[in-house]
């Protein structure tokens, strides 16, 4: 017992249980901030995966032309993005969306507050080409050319250089410009698919150095002459069927008049003057709509042939310097 009462006091057993708890609460905040760390990253790491695939998904849908859908998952993607770079980048995205589902006053919005209000050269000069491109598909030739002019003042890159001179020629196209069409071209490139659209383009007009054209003042003098202005136009029929019809009025109205039939001469003398006028309109008109039809007629042969379009043509390259240091 004596020994036993001298095991148990002991001073050599004791002491020994203080440096292990010490020594455990000591690295307890050490495991407790790694815990946090590990929980944060992996955390982090799951927000960063689901950023990436709605980003991707958006991107699925633009390349798929659902454009709709895609602005939907962009804008979703943004409402969590911090980053600047990439979140203007996604809201071009956001206008090329627009501008691809032709809500051209939706794209020029976007494309409008991103070239005056970033301060990325790259973005200022992508915005501003958009924008001149969606002037273009809109119709809107006078501002489309003062966006590419624009451009063309301060941009130095090869690729969007050729690409605004080429929407700059076809402006000029649609504007029935020809010859400002052919110097505009002379400045695209002869490298690379726009090159080759380029001389394509520049082959049809060297043989069209100009349009089938009538002359509307032409039409309108031979008209005195009911039916003349109308087969100068090429309308033989209609031609035809106007001298007659004005004939046989004027005839009637004549042989009233020389009937002493005041009534129905006047009557008829009033028809007559309504037939001839409008063969006259007519004639105008006529010559109005085959100039008209020519030139359309003329671009849609080029459309179906090149392609009076071009997109924004660094897509890529700007995506990967946007997205740099995230993926």
């Amino acid at each position: 017992m004596q020994a036993a009462r001298l095991i148990l006091q002991s001073p050599t057993r004791r002491p020994q249980l203080r440096p292990i708890r010490n020594g455990f609460l000591q690295q307890l905040p050490i495991v407790f901030i790694v815990w946090a760390f590990v929980f944060l990253s992996a955390r982090q790491s799951a927000y960063g995966k689901d950023m990436d695939e709605t980003l991707h998904f958006a991107e699925h849908l633009f390349q798929e032309g659902d454009y709709y859908r895609a602005i939907t998952e962009y804008k979703r993607f943004l409402f969590r993005e911090t980053n600047p770079a990439i979140k203007q980048w996604v809201e071009l995205r956001i206008g090329q969306s627009y501008l691809a589902g032709k809500k051209y006053s939706a794209a020029q919005s976007v494309f409008y507050r991103l070239s005056n209000e970033t301060s990325s050269k790259e973005m200022t000069n992508a915005a501003t080409f958009l924008l001149g491109r969606s002037y273009y598909l809109d119709g809107r030739y006078n501002q489309a050319l003062d966006k590419f002019a624009e451009l063309l003042s301060v941009v130095h890159q090869p690729e969007l250089r050729s690409a605004s001179w080429y929407l700059f020629a076809c402006t000029n196209l649609r504007m029935g410009k020809l010859d400002n069409a052919r110097e505009s071209l002379d400045h695209v490139s002869a490298y690379g698919t726009l090159g080759k659209k380029a001389q394509t383009i520049l082959s049809f007009l060297h043989r069209r150095k100009n349009l089938p054209h009538k002359s509307v003042v032409i039409a309108g003098l031979l008209s005195v002459v009911p039916g003349l202005g109308h087969v100068y136009l090429g309308e033989y029929g209609v031609g035809l069927s106007a001298f007659v019809w004005n004939g046989m009025f004027a005839y009637a109205s004549v042989e009233s008049f020389r009937h002493r039939l005041w009534g129905p001469g006047v009557l008829l003398a009033v028809v007559e003057l309504m037939w001839y006028s409008g063969t006259i309109y007519g004639a105008v008109s006529g010559a109005h709509r085959f100039n008209r039809d020519a030139q359309l007629n003329f671009l849609q042969e080029l459309d179906d042939h090149v392609g009076l379009d071009s997109t924004f043509p660094v897509d890529d390259a700007f995506m990967s310097l946007s997205f740099t240091g995230r993926f």
